[in-house]
């Protein structure tokens, strides 16, 4: 088996990379799926989760991510950890990974340490207008996690957004490709990336 393709898409919270992730990988034959907030450390011991800014990448490991993701291109099976989001730690058992053709990444910070990025052979960013995220991340909150308007608006204000403009945004200069949205929706979009890796083989 030859060496993994593996594709990084980042994206602001609310900007469907997550789904942008699972519908390439719909079209993408032999691919798996890995998700960054798989490898955040966990709340604290103490720690209110309303009091905890899980939009600073100092709360993910983002080092045992580019291991990982290095040995899999390797061939190497990983152990990866689970993270239980109910009560904000990491599971205590992990989920076997083998190498796959295609493995598809999603997460904000994935092109923040240079290490990460070199992994990746494409780099995708959903560049979708701040204001869009917002307005998808009320309705997202509200419907699924029981949250107000209210508070949902005040972290972001407070957390996402400028967690966004410090570390997300800048790492737009890092991809080979740029996802904006457009009226076929995220559905075409992926139809678009699965065109670019077509003709990068």
């Amino acid at each position: 088996m030859k060496s993994p393709r593996i594709i990084g898409i980042v994206g602001a919270s609310g900007s469907g990379k997550t789904t942008v992730a699972h519908e390439l990988a719909e079209l993408t034959r032999g691919s798996s799926l890995i998700s960054q907030d798989n490898y955040y450390y966990g709340l604290p011991n103490g720690v209110d989760a309303k009091d905890w800014n899980f939009d600073d990448p100092a709360g993910i490991d983002l080092e045992h991510l580019a291991r990982d993701l290095a040995a899999l291109k390797r061939g190497e099976t990983i152990e990866a950890p689970r993270y239980n989001f109910s009560i904000h730690k990491r599971a205590p058992d992990t989920v076997t990974l083998k190498p796959a053709p295609v493995i598809i990444v999603e997460g904000l910070f994935l092109f923040l340490p240079e290490n990460l990025r070199r992994v990746f052979d494409l780099k995708i960013f959903v560049d979708v207008p701040p204001e869009v995220c917002l307005q998808r991340r009320i309705a997202r909150d509200i419907a699924e996690r029981s949250r107000t308007e209210q508070d949902i608006r005040a972290q972001w204000t407070v957390q996402v957004e400028p967690m966004y403009r410090q570390y997300v945004a800048p790492t737009r200069a890092f991809a080979d490709c740029l996802l904006v949205p457009e009226e076929r929706g995220t559905h075409g979009r992926a139809q678009q990336i699965a065109k670019i890796l077509e003709c990068r083989d």
